[in-house]
């Protein structure tokens, strides 16, 4: 192999290494925000969750936009009685 060829050889090698750690770098910085955002959003069900639980009531009434965002992950209480005409086996 003549030496201008390995000087070739050699340069891709390492460019393409400094790629690749650039690219495991990126991934790692990606997965870590990831990760940030995934504790923010349990930390908002967490909040709800030790809300008052909604009753039948406030879930009968229409919603919208922001309100129906702030009943998600919230505790539900509901009260019925069975119907064993309406049964499906």
């Amino acid at each position: 192999m003549s030496r201008r060829r390995a000087g070739w050889l050699r340069a891709v090698v390492v460019v393409a290494a400094l790629l690749g750690m650039a690219l495991t770098f990126a991934l790692g910085r990606w997965q870590l925000s990831r990760a940030a955002e995934r504790e923010q959003l349990q930390a908002a069900m967490a909040q709800r969750e030790r809300l008052p639980a909604l009753d039948g009531a406030a879930l009968a009434q229409p919603l919208s936009g922001p309100q129906a965002g702030a009943l998600m992950h919230r505790a539900v209480t509901l009260r019925g009685h069975w119907l064993a005409e309406r049964s499906v086996y």
